[in-house]
């Protein structure tokens, strides 16, 4: 009993631990919490004034505006003779060439005026009606000065604006190389399936060649500086959104 009560007092005259004072943060925890404070204002103000891109790449072409045209024979016969040649420029009605069918002569004349980029016959060539004798550019118009047409599919054209930069690379099969800088001019709203590509190219092989076998819209580019490369050249486009604040991204 005695021992007990020993005890007993020891403890009664022990100081309270309730009323020591307890260190609930070291000089650690408060730098971890001056760099997390730091990063959330830095991450607010970047949010605010900082600039974000958005990329879509897309293949195309560098042509008249107006697109190109075949020019097709009226029937199946012998061409006999060709008036045209690549670089030449055709006027509207003007003779294109003359197929021999049946002991007569037909003259295939230009639907349009046109700037002739590609004659895929030559004398004495059977050809069969609805074939192409040769392919130009829609030509004399006011606005004629080249430009980079490309053929963005469905999916990414939203990211698409007039204005956006754009970086064009030439194909090395084309026999160019270099990069063009244009600016998105236009974006036609409609959409363009593969027939609608080659009615503008005006030459399926080479519709395939510039775009993809779905849906597409077609992006017109102004080039920032005359080019004197060739036209008809495919090209592969780059087209840069205009910049946005990351909390556009976060608040639309």
């Amino acid at each position: 009993m005695i021992q007990f009560r020993s005890e007993a007092m020891a403890r009664a005259q022990a100081p309270d631990v309730l009323d020591q004072p307890v260190r609930l943060t070291g000089p650690r925890t408060w730098l971890v919490l001056a760099a997390l404070a730091l990063v959330v204002v830095v991450g607010a103000v970047w949010a605010f004034t900082g600039t974000l891109h958005t990329s879509v790449n897309a293949r195309g072409l560098l042509t008249l505006p107006r697109g190109g045209f075949p020019i097709q024979a009226i029937r199946g016969g012998q061409v006999s003779e060709v008036f045209v040649k690549p670089g030449g420029v055709v006027p509207r009605d003007g003779r294109v060439a003359a197929v021999r069918s049946g002991g007569a002569t037909v003259v295939v004349r230009s639907p349009a005026q046109g700037r002739v980029f590609s004659v895929p016959v030559r004398h004495g060539q059977v050809v069969r009606a609805g074939e192409t004798l040769a392919v130009a550019e829609y030509a004399g118009g006011p606005d004629d000065r080249p430009v980079a047409v490309l053929f963005v599919p469905t999916g990414q054209a939203a990211d698409v604006r007039a204005g956006g930069r754009v970086d064009l690379t030439m194909e090395p099969a084309a026999g160019a190389s270099g990069i063009l800088r244009g600016r998105v001019k236009a974006v036609d709203p409609a959409i363009w399936t593969s027939k609608d590509v080659a009615a503008f190219v005006g030459d399926e092989g080479m519709a395939r060649l510039v775009s993809g076998p779905g849906p597409v819209h077609r992006v017109t580019v102004e080039l920032t500086r005359a080019s004197t490369t060739p036209p008809r050249t495919p090209v592969t486009g780059a087209i840069l959104s205009p910049p946005t604040r990351p909390i556009d991204w976060i608040l639309p």
